[in-house]
C-alpha cells in the first residue's frame, strides 16, 4: 500500500479529483476543521465530488493548527477507524491537509503512524500538481 501525502494549497480541486480517480485511492482529510475558503475543498464539497472515496478523520487533526507543536486530537481512535487498511487488497490512501510545506505539516506524523500500524510506503506529493496523469509523470 502506498500512503501519499498532499498539501492542497496550490492544487486545483479538479487535479485532486483526477489524482484520486487515477490512483483509485481513498482521500483521508486530516485537517482539524474540514472547512476552507478555497473552492471545492470543504468537507461537503469533497464528499459530493468523491463520495465513498473521501473521509474526514478528525482524530488526525492538529489541535495546534494555528501554531505551536503538533498535537494530534485522537490519533489512536482515528487509526482504529481505518479498518479497511487491514484488508488484503488495501487501496492507496492520500492524506490531505491545506499546508503547502510537508516538512512543517502534521500529515507527515499521521503518515508515519499509519505506516507503523498497517505497513506501506510513504510518498509525499509535490506542492504543485504535475502536468497530466500522476502515474505517468512519475515514470
Amino acid at each position: 500500500m502506498t500512503i501519499y501525502t498532499l498539501g492542497y494549497a496550490s492544487w486545483p480541486i479538479q487535479n485532486v479529483e483526477t489524482l484520486v480517480r487515477d490512483l483509485d485511492a481513498r482521500l483521508i482529510d486530516v485537517r482539524y476543521k474540514p472547512y476552507t475558503s478555497k473552492p471545492g475543498f470543504s468537507r461537503d464539497d469533497l464528499d459530493d465530488r468523491l463520495g465513498p472515496q473521501y473521509r474526514h478523520e478528525p482524530g488526525f487533526g492538529n489541535v495546534n493548527y494555528r501554531g505551536g507543536p503538533v498535537n494530534l486530537k485522537a490519533p489512536e481512535r482515528a487509526l482504529d477507524r481505518l479498518d479497511f487498511l487491514g484488508a488484503e487488497d488495501r487501496p492507496p490512501i492520500i492524506l490531505m491537509c491545506g499546508c503547502k510545506d510537508v516538512e512543517r505539516c502534521h500529515r507527515t506524523q499521521v503518515a508515519a503512524r499509519i505506516a507503523s500500524r498497517y505497513g506501506g510506503t510513504i510518498e509525499h506529493l509535490p506542492a504543485e500538481p504535475p502536468a497530466g496523469n500522476y502515474r505517468e509523470s512519475t515514470r
